[in-house]
């Protein structure tokens, strides 16, 4: 399926385990999103608690990229997302939490996406044409984007 955004253009091909965006014929990012038996960078597996994430990715060395958070609607389901950029290890760290409604809720990782340069910039593309209201059945409130390291 092709895929298109203002200044990114990718093709996308869907697989068991997520999917994975080309641009030109290269894959640019992996996207680990249904394959529960897949262990990523630093030990982290989809389903696992922010905290463990975060603690596994102290005990990898020094790292550090951004944090983009947001609520995602789509018709009346809310979904608080949370987006941890890793720009050391080239990894995008997707978690939701698990209760909209619960300000406290904890969140967890429901995907893992093994990116370069390219695919962070299209993985980012999306997100930023969701906060900009192209996509109809989506709308992004609370966008805070900030940065992190360990």
């Amino acid at each position: 399926m092709s895929f298109g955004l203002p200044r990114v253009e990718a093709q996308i091909l869907t697989y068991p385990f997520g999917q994975v965006a080309l641009q030109q014929g290269r894959a640019i990012a992996v996207m680990i999103a249904s394959d529960p038996t897949y262990v990523g960078p630093n030990g982290t597996k989809l389903g696992m608690a922010e905290t463990d994430l975060r603690a596994a990715l102290h005990k990898g060395g020094h790292r550090q990229g951004h944090l983009d958070a947001y609520d995602v609607i789509a018709g009346d389901v809310t979904t608080r997302t949370k987006d941890l950029y890793d720009e050391t290890d080239n990894v995008m760290y997707e978690l939701a939490a698990a209760n909209a409604n619960d300000p406290e809720a904890p969140y967890s990782i429901i995907s893992i996406n093994l990116a370069d340069a390219a695919g962070f910039d299209f993985l980012q593309a999306v997100t930023s044409a969701k906060v900009g209201g192209l996509y109809p059945d989506q709308r992004i409130e609370n966008f805070v984007s900030e940065p992190w390291h360990t």
